[in-house]
């Protein structure tokens, strides 16, 4: 695996991905404050990071049309901009309703740097190259994440409000990175479509793309399961009895794992196809968030965290991979939109189905829900699997079968 055969666009992308993920500050821990220092009932906290998500779901197919029509760059500033604000303002509300408002706005605000950043990525490295680009990305969003909970955790000893600045303060420095070194690049009018097809197509036709569409119903699923981070598995830790130095320490595996195993599991799962990846990680994902029913201490909570996030390190790159590869290059940052749309809706489901679930019915029901979700969707992927090979083999060389 040679990283080197990147472009200067891809890095400095990658150098802003990691600034501004290194001040995620917030977070990781907001249902911890909004229970301990709000006092939000699960079911709040459910809303609340429903809101979030409900602002993401609006957000990332706007961004995504917005980063054909009028640029990345112009896109990527403007979203940034305004989730800085954002951030900055919740550090200072109490009132629940305003809360409410403020995550919807975060939510829109911050969701749309997802597309973008994968368009930009998707227009500088080769096809060939994309799935090792992604996972590489990923890598550095993840290095970013491995060091937050834990500063997060230590700043919130001095005031929660300092969390809120600081990832403000760092979200506006990874616009001001990319507005210095990352220059605009839209395929759809720099000739990079030869035979004219940059005039064609929308969204209604990237909704056409029926394996597009089967691999958006495969990521909500996996990313119902990956949101119970957000809600449910901190309340469970908090019940549990984890101080809030200890769960910024069990969290950080998250991050920490990644950033260890992610590219020894990139050069792995270049040697097989990605619907078997995809299969694969969903069910780790799955199983390792189950395992939280048998978890009542820091040992436990960190061994279920290990399994998820090893789902998460094969899935999520392979899956973004995927679609930088099903979409016409006129159309990337729409394929891309939609693609951060699946996450965003699952940023809805997830938290308000878990929160509610966890209330009333217990943490049993959440548990047993994401397994069985994490085999559905393994099953997903199998099915549509052919449909991926077909458009993706004759451009990447992937073996018909995998190599041992």
């Amino acid at each position: 695996m040679k990283l080197g055969r990147f472009p200067a666009a891809y890095w400095w992308v990658w150098a802003g991905s990691l600034v501004n993920h290194a001040g995620s500050f917030v977070i990781p821990f907001f249902a911890y404050y909004l229970t301990s220092k709000q006092g939000f009932t699960p079911l709040q906290v459910g809303l609340v990071a429903t809101l979030y998500g409900a602002g993401g779901v609006l957000s990332t197919v706007v961004a995504g049309v917005a980063a054909d029509r009028i640029g990345r760059r112009p896109t990527l500033l403007v979203s940034q901009a305004g989730a800085a604000g954002a951030m900055l303002a919740l550090g200072f509300a109490h009132h629940v309703a305003l809360i409410d408002v403020l995550a919807f706005v975060l939510g829109f605000t911050s969701y749309a740097a997802g597309p973008v950043f994968s368009a930009m990525i998707a227009d500088v490295v080769p096809e060939e190259d994309r799935k090792t680009a992604y996972a590489v990305h990923y890598w550095a969003v993840n290095l970013g994440f491995a060091a937050a909970p834990v500063l997060a955790g230590l700043m919130a000893g001095s005031g929660y409000v300092w969390l809120f600045v600081g990832d403000a303060a760092t979200t506006a420095a990874c616009a001001v990175l990319i507005a210095w070194r990352v220059p605009e690049h839209r395929p759809g009018q720099d000739g990079a479509d030869a035979d004219g097809e940059q005039a064609q197509g929308g969204l209604g036709s990237v909704l056409k793309d029926h394996v597009f569409t089967a691999l958006l119903l495969i990521t909500l699923g996996v990313v119902v399961i990956y949101t119970q981070y957000q809600v449910t598995q901190p309340i469970a830790m908090q019940e549990a009895g984890l101080s809030p130095r200890m769960y910024g320490l069990v969290s950080a595996v998250n991050g920490a794992l990644v950033v260890v195993i992610q590219l020894p599991v990139t050069r792995l799962v270049d040697r097989y196809h990605d619907d078997l990846l995809l299969a694969g990680g969903a069910l780790l994902l799955g199983a390792g968030m189950a395992l939280t029913a048998f978890a009542h201490g820091p040992a436990m909570f960190a061994a279920s965290i290990a399994v998820w996030t090893l789902g998460e390190a094969v899935v999520m790159p392979t899956s973004a991979a995927v679609v930088s590869k099903l979409a016409p290059a006129h159309l990337q940052g729409r394929y891309q939109g939609l693609y951060g749309m699946a996450y965003a809706l699952a940023a809805v489901i997830g938290p308000l189905t878990g929160g509610w679930a966890f209330g009333h019915l217990g943490g049993g029901a959440v548990w047993t829900g994401c397994l069985v979700l994490g085999v559905a969707s393994a099953a997903g992927a199998l099915l549509v699997g052919r449909g991926v090979r077909a458009r993706t083999a004759p451009a990447t060389g992937e073996p018909a079968v995998p190599v041992g």
